[in-house]
């Protein structure tokens, strides 16, 4: 029995199930996950490790009108149906953006209220 935890690919379908459920348990969730860590005997983690594609953009806040941004959503989700083979992709929007607030209308989902990290912020 390892104290250590211990990351590794899941093996099954039954396995993400359990990773699943037991991240709702903890009151919690994951989407997608594609590596589970092990501690004592037990999954107590899980990572989703380049599963989804994510979309960031910017928009000139005065030179493209509504119909430009419905125009251009048009074309993002092309390409990323095109990019993912049809899989949900995220789209990263930030509070202040004045598009935050018509997301839903778009047909987009709130996942959760999350910061976003980088881990080399020298090539932002």
């Amino acid at each position: 029995m390892s104290h250590v935890p211990l990351i590794r690919r899941i093996k099954s379908k039954e396995e993400a199930q359990l990773v699943l459920k037991y991240a709702a348990e903890d009151n919690d969730g994951i989407g997608l996950p594609t590596h589970v860590v092990i501690k004592n005997n037990e999954i107590v983690g899980a990572g989703s490790l380049n599963v989804l594609s994510v979309l960031m953009a910017w928009n000139h806040s005065k030179k493209i009108t509504p119909r430009d941004s419905i125009q251009i959503k048009h074309a993002y989700d092309a390409i990323m149906e095109e990019k993912t083979n049809g899989l949900p992709y995220i789209v990263l929007c930030n509070k202040m953006s004045p598009y935050n607030g018509v997301m839903k209308s778009l047909g987009y989902v709130p996942i959760w209220e999350t910061e976003i990290f980088t881990s080399n912020p020298n090539v932002l």
